[in-house]
């Protein structure tokens, strides 16, 4: 179903074109997904930082736990997201995250001033983790695997953006995730997709991958090609 919201205090946004595709946390970009060139098949993606948003979300993860049902858990998700998400048209519904999805996680190691992923050719389907992996509770993943085995299925919550649906950013359920990859169940999801988003290309000279790091040069050199 498509969703209007309207939010003049917005912490979530994501933007996406032909060449790249961000999300951004009040106005800072956490994490970009980039071709290295025009008319490549490889894929970089770049942290502008590591900072947790787990600890930002908890009142929004509240609406995702008990929400069995798919009418009722779009309705209460949905009315409980816009109040997190930047205004816009979005495209929601319930699906299964693909097996053949490409997971990319990192750990605490993980150096934003140096450090990527690349992928060569890109997999159809990614999803983007925005919790370090070394950051989640064992026994959390435990207790959803004991969800999951009863018959129940705990939603995950994503972000993405029209014409670069394919990169799925994870708001929120890193522990539910590591519970159905564990199990080698398709993940279940409420995704949020932004219909007509803004175009990171036509500002050239906006940066979504931090000054200090080794691609930067090369990223703002595409990207003005791509102009």
């Amino acid at each position: 179903m498509l969703v209007e919201i309207k939010n003049d205090n917005p912490v979530l946004d994501v933007l996406g074109d032909d060449y790249e595709t961000a999300i951004v946390v009040k106005d800072q970009p956490l994490a970009t997904f980039f071709y290295d060139c025009e008319g490549s098949l490889g894929q970089y993606l770049v942290r502008s930082s590591v900072e947790s948003i787990s600890s930002m979300l908890a009142e929004y993860r509240l609406a995702t736990q008990f929400a069995e049902n798919q009418t009722a858990a779009l309705a209460v998700i949905v009315s409980t997201y816009e109040k997190l998400l930047a205004s816009g048209t979005y495209r929601v519904g319930r699906y299964s995250i693909a097996e053949s999805s490409t997971y990319f996680e990192y750990g605490n190691d993980w150096k934003v001033e140096s450090d990527s992923d690349w992928e060569y050719p890109d997999p159809p389907w990614k999803v983007v983790a925005l919790q370090s992996k070394d950051q989640l509770n064992t026994n959390t993943i435990d207790e959803y695997k004991q969800i999951i085995k009863s018959g129940r299925s705990p939603l995950c919550i994503t972000l993405s953006a029209q014409g670069f649906e394919e990169v799925e950013y994870l708001i929120d359920g890193h522990h539910k995730i590591a519970a159905y990859r564990s199990l080698a169940i398709p993940a279940q999801a409420i995704g949020f997709t932004k219909q007509n988003c803004s175009n990171l290309v036509k500002e050239p000279l906006k940066d979504f991958v931090p000054k200090q790091h080794r691609l930067h040069r090369s990223y703002i050199r595409n990207k003005i090609a791509f102009t």
